[in-house]
């Protein structure tokens, strides 16, 4: 079993509205049926992830009161993050995102979040998404 690095990022009290981001819950989940499907498909076309989750998932989840964050850019899926409370899951923007981009993203999932802080983690390998999370200003805890 792979380590895993969790991290707390403090969420900003404003941020600006980055257009193309969408909030979904249980109640508007069924109008996003198909970007949903979208965003799953992106990933799997750029990364190989055997627990990436599905479209019967993402109901489940939001049956379980998860919000998800969809990035969208030119009518085209570019990302998504999962929130649970002060908890993101399965951050990810495609490698074809415009600089800076992703930054802007989970900032402004963070802000609509309402929570003041987050928390996450990566698995041990995953050197990219460590970099990520220091450069949005995450630190690392240990339980």
């Amino acid at each position: 079993m792979d380590k895993l690095i969790w991290y707390s990022i403090p969420s900003p009290s404003y941020y600006d509205k980055v257009d193309g981001v969408s909030m979904i819950d249980g109640a508007n989940c069924s109008l996003f049926e198909e970007q949903i499907q979208e965003s799953i498909d992106l990933f799997n076309s750029e990364i190989e992830w055997d627990e990436m989750w599905t479209l019967d998932k993402a109901y489940d989840r939001f049956e379980s009161g998860y919000k998800l964050f969809l990035l969208r850019l030119d009518d085209k899926p570019l990302g998504h993050i999962w929130n649970d409370g002060h908890m993101f899951i399965n951050v990810y923007v495609s490698k074809n995102r415009p600089d800076g981009l992703s930054e802007r993203f989970f900032k402004y999932a963070q802000y609509l979040s309402g929570e003041p802080s987050i928390e996450l983690y990566t698995d041990e390998w995953n050197k990219r998404a460590q970099r990520f999370f220091e450069k949005v200003g995450g630190t690392i805890f240990k339980f």
